[in-house]
């Protein structure tokens, strides 16, 4: 699997002979249902499919298919693909983003577009630097981060198990990662590491506060990155990395742990990084540095952007005068995660529908990535009455948003006892409405002829699901599986971009017809 999300150089360049020396003709990537189709698996695979390239360096198409986990997996070995999992990719598009392989796991239309103007923002990195590299250049204004040290184990029988001396670890207190806290941590009363004796070092000037800690793993049920700023010095393991900044910059520096907290940056990380949501849940400290960190300057709207900088700071500094609070109530910081949410997304500018992106990722989407067998994941699970009507809503907001004046979308949505759900869009003149009908019995009759003929087997364990969306008379009739992935409010936007050119055509060939003149049917 390291051949396609590794983001290294040596990585990257191995990849691109690879499949430039060849022609793809298919590749499917299993992360996803790994665990449910392999008992057992230690790591995730891909399968390709390729011949010789007649034309060695030629642009050329190949398919990339991304399936997910679904319930009957586990139990028919029956691989159910949506088309919405399968694209079309180019050789050229590989070489002028690497990291397309990952983004498209997941990743919507929508979401490529919010992803593609978040990369253009300056990064992190242009302030930020590894400590690695931190040694062997000007740190002048910069901001660093490195590990903590590792132990020494003097019974190790590696032979590059060497030892070095580090008396600072034995000066303050030693902050063990399982008590790691995110946002502030409470002051640290535990003793110093035993012995100066360690096998590496580390960053040892990020034991110093103040400081932000980082955690390398991401914890599945939350989803999100985990930082704390701390003042108090104190030295860890190399589970945990620590970011110094200069003095005057300690503003800029609660505000990077909001943000490195918030779901943006876990958003942000899974549809970019190598190992979250694919491998193993943790973000490398080299793809920390690739987070969208410009100043308010740089963004849309300056004035509002350091607005919301400056309520995170107060809110951070608010944190950090009750951070002992904590080892009284746990639940006391909720309030403030959920506000400094709500901040990130007003520093960058996120619209509704863009925030919308974010917290459906952070509610269904993580939370549902790469189940073990017998796991009923958020996406799994059928949807709700009240999430089907925020995803009617939503694709009604977006759809009128296409439409010419007076004119608007109404939506019927057509429940039953049938496996699918049936969605009718119409034009009309007037405010856009939504009713829900039972199915008919002629039409659920029709409606499993149908979806029995329309799936396309590849061979006894795979088949691809259609989206089928039919005209009839005036009206779209778009059909849906109940589960919960297919009725998200990011996908009753993605559904109203791919909807709008059709119902656009019919706007250009048919008028409009009053509310209540309907059909009968």
């Amino acid at each position: 699997m390291g051949i396609l999300l590794n983001h290294s150089q040596e990585a990257i360049d191995a990849r691109q002979r690879w499949i430039e020396g060849v022609k793809l003709i298919r590749v499917i990537n299993f992360a996803d249902v790994c665990f449910q189709l392999f008992d057992g698996a230690d790591r995730l695979t891909i399968l390709a499919l390729y011949g010789l390239h007649p034309q060695v360096g030629k642009d050329y198409e190949f398919e990339y298919w991304v399936p997910k986990a679904h319930q009957l997996l586990s139990t028919t070995r029956q691989l159910l693909i949506p088309r919405s999992d399968c694209f079309v990719l180019r050789l050229s598009a590989t070489r002028n983003d690497p990291l397309l392989w990952k983004k498209w796991m997941w990743a919507t239309h929508r979401d490529l577009k919010l992803l593609s103007w978040l990369e253009d923002l300056p990064k992190l990195s242009r302030i930020l630097l590894t400590w690695q590299y931190a040694r062997h250049s000007d740190t002048a204004g910069k901001w660093i981060i490195g590990q903590g040290f590792k132990p020494y184990y003097p019974n190790s029988k590696s032979p590059h198990h060497t030892s070095t001396e580090e008396p600072v670890v034995t000066r303050c207190p030693f902050l063990d990662a399982d008590s790691f806290q995110p946002w502030v941590m409470p002051t640290v009363s535990t003793s110093p590491w035993l012995t100066a004796t360690v096998h590496r070092r580390g960053f040892v000037n990020g034991f110093k506060g103040p400081h932000i800690l980082i955690p390398q793993g991401v914890r599945r049920e939350e989803g999100v990155l985990r930082a704390a700023y701390v003042e108090q010095d104190m030295c860890f393991q190399h589970s945990l990395q620590a970011i110094r900044f200069p003095e005057q910059d300690k503003n800029r520096a609660k505000f990077l742990t909001a943000v490195l907290n918030s779901s943006l940056a876990a958003w942000y990380y899974f549809h970019t990084s190598a190992n979250f949501g694919a491998d193993r849940a943790k973000v490398h400290e080299k793809q920390l540095l690739e987070l969208p960190f410009p100043p308010p300057e740089d963004l849309p709207d300056p004035k509002g952007a350091q607005q919301a900088q400056d309520k995170i700071v107060a809110l951070i500094d608010t944190l950090l005068a009750h951070k002992d609070a904590a080892l009284v109530d746990p639940g006391w910081i909720q309030p403030y995660i959920e506000q400094a949410n709500t901040l990130v997304f007003q520093y960058y500018g996120l619209t509704k529908d863009e925030q919308a992106l974010v917290e459906d990722g952070m509610r269904a989407i993580i939370p549902s990535m790469q189940p073990r067998r017998g796991e009923n994941t958020p996406l799994m699970q059928n949807s709700s009455q009240e999430s089907r009507a925020e995803y009617v809503k939503t694709l009604i907001a977006a759809l009128t948003r296409w439409m010419k004046p007076g004119f608007g979308v109404n939506a019927r949505r057509i429940e039953g006892n049938s496996p699918w759900m049936v969605l009718e869009l119409t034009l009309q003149a007037g405010t856009p409405a939504l009713r829900i009908d039972s199915q008919k019995p002629s039409l659920e009759q029709a409606l499993r002829r149908v979806m029995a003929v329309l799936p396309m087997t590849m061979s006894r364990n795979v088949a691809l699901q259609p989206d089928l969306k039919v005209f009839i008379e005036d009206a779209l009739y778009v059909v849906k599986p109940p589960s919960m992935r297919y009725w998200l409010r990011s996908t009753a936007l993605n559904d109203a971009d791919e909807i709008a050119g059709d119902l656009l055509t019919l706007q250009a060939t048919t008028p409009a017809r009053k509310v209540g003149n309907e059909h009968p049917r």
